[in-house]
C-alpha cells in the first residue's frame, strides 16, 4: 500500500519522506514540471502492527549535530525531519530524535488490504521545541500552527 503526506513544515523546515520511485529522501514540497509532486512511500506488511493492523505515520526530527538547533536544517543529516511509517504507536523520544504521530492507516488485511481507515492526527504545520536539562532525556513538544 502506498501513501503520501500533505506538504507542511516543522519550524519552517519542509520534512522529507522516502520516495518509492527513487528510493531516496524527497522533500514533501517537491514540484515537477510546475506541478506539485509529493513523494509516495510504500507500506509493506511488516509496517503494520500484527494485532491492530495499523501503521503509524510518524515525523521524526532531531537537533543539528553541530549547532544543536532544533530541528536540524541539514537535509543531508538523519536528524533532518523525516516522515516514516511503522508498526509501533510511537517510538520513545531520545536525545537524538523526537517523534510525533501525524496519522494512522488501519487495514482489514495486511497481506492484500481491501478496506482501510485513514486518520489524520495533524492538519497543517507544526512548531516544535526540544528541552534538554542535565542528564535527563530530551523532551520534545509540538503544536499545530
Amino acid at each position: 500500500m502506498r501513501f503520501q503526506v500533505q506538504s507542511g513544515v516543522v519550524n519552517n523546515i519542509v520534512p522529507t519522506m522516502n520516495d518509492v520511485a527513487t528510493s531516496t529522501q524527497v522533500k514533501l514540497d517537491r514540484v515537477t514540471d510546475g506541478v506539485a509532486d509529493p513523494p509516495t512511500e510504500e507500506l509493506e506488511s511488516t509496517n503494520y502492527n500484527s494485532t491492530t493492523k495499523t501503521s503509524y505515520i510518524v515525523m521524526r526530527a532531531g537537533p543539528d549535530a553541530t549547532t544543536g538547533d532544533f530541528p536540524s536544517s541539514d537535509d543531508t543529516s538523519n536528524r533532518y525531519p523525516q516522515i516514516i511509517g511503522g508498526n509501533e504507536p510511537i517510538p520513545v523520544d531520545i536525545d537524538t530524535y523526537g517523534f510525533v504521530i501525524i496519522g494512522t492507516i488501519t487495514v482489514d488485511n495486511t497481506t492484500t488490504p481491501t478496506a482501510l481507515t485513514v486518520i489524520q492526527n495533524v492538519t497543517g504545520s507544526l512548531w516544535g521545541d526540544r528541552l534538554k536539562t542535565g542528564d535527563d532525556t530530551a523532551r520534545y513538544y509540538y503544536a499545530r500552527i
